[in-house]
């Protein structure tokens, strides 16, 4: 009588189709990255840019990290017990946040109970808005949201910092 041995063969995995990217990717946020799952795959092997965090999803078919500040590649291979796939590819530009603020311009002494008084500073790249935040007791009368602003400082004003960051989605 024969010996017999049941051989299974088993395919190499087939390349991940497309990675799916978000609509947007910013600067030092999270992100997610995705690819349809394959049949005959047990792992999925992500390689991101040296200043992308992987937060977690290293080995499946879905990765997530905490994006940094430069444009880079993002791939994946698909691999079983034999051999892993050609990779999937997908370049990465995110969008950046605002540019530093300029300068504030504007008077620097100002009296209690007084208003009429405008603070601005060049316009940011890249802001879409721009937020202000004012010593206690002072309000915005005309501007808000934009990169120069009319202010009224109340009769319980008091000393502190005026500030502006320009914002974007």
């Amino acid at each position: 009588n024969p010996a017999v041995l049941h051989v299974t063969v088993v395919n190499s995995p087939l390349q991940p189709d497309s990675i799916f990217i978000p609509m947007k990717i910013c600067q030092l946020k999270d992100a997610e990255f995705y690819v349809h799952p394959k049949s005959n795959v047990q792992l999925y092997i992500w390689t991101v840019p040296t200043d992308v965090q992987v937060l977690s999803g290293q080995g499946t078919d879905t990765l997530h990290v905490l994006w940094g500040g430069t444009a880079g590649e993002v791939s994946v291979v698909a691999e079983n017990s034999c051999n892993a796939s050609h990779p999937a590819i997908t370049s990465v530009v995110p969008d950046s946040g605002p540019d530093a603020a300029g300068m504030i311009s504007g008077k620097d002494t100002i009296c209690q109970g007084t208003s009429g008084f405008i603070y601005s500073i060049p316009v940011i790249d890249d802001a879409s808005g721009y937020s202000w935040t004012l010593p206690q007791g002072t309000s915005i009368t005309a501007g808000s949201g934009t990169n120069s602003i009319t202010l009224a400082f109340s009769t319980g004003a008091i000393s502190g910092l005026l500030t502006v960051a320009g914002e974007n989605d």
